[in-house]
């Protein structure tokens, strides 16, 4: 494979260049590319390339990634590796309001830094703070 796809790009170029089929080639699509420019003259590639923009704006990130990424997400191993020593995935330590403070606001990091969807934080913020 030869790099992690987005989402967002894919959409974009669905919108802009799906007449062509220039969103299949970058989902690594190459048949179905071909296929959009061959008939790109009827213009069917264009509404059905605009019917999978929204489909492709719309799609849960989640859901894209194991469709055209394998599976594989860019933010789970920054997420972990992040975790203080001795404490697993999953797992969430007693702490003070200063160290959930401290948590949250790495959270919060990791979201404006793209790791991490709001998704993700919000559940990942309500974890810690059940724990409390």
């Amino acid at each position: 494979m030869a790099g992690r796809k987005d989402k967002n790009t894919a959409a974009l170029l669905a919108f802009a260049l799906g007449g062509f089929g220039a969103h299949r080639f970058y989902l690594g699509q190459p048949g179905w590319g071909l296929i959009y420019i061959i008939f790109a003259w009827t213009f069917i590639p264009s509404l059905v390339a605009f019917f999978e923009f929204l489909n492709l704006l719309f799609m849960d990130p989640e859901e894209f990634d194991r469709r055209y990424n394998g599976g594989r997400t860019l933010y789970a191993p920054m997420a972990v590796a992040m975790l203080p020593p001795g404490i697993q995935p999953g797992q969430v330590p007693h702490r003070d309001v200063a160290d959930l403070a401290e948590q949250i606001k790495k959270l919060h990091e990791l979201r404006v830094a793209g790791l991490l969807t709001d998704e993700e934080f919000e559940r990942q913020k309500a974890k810690l703070l059940d724990s409390m």
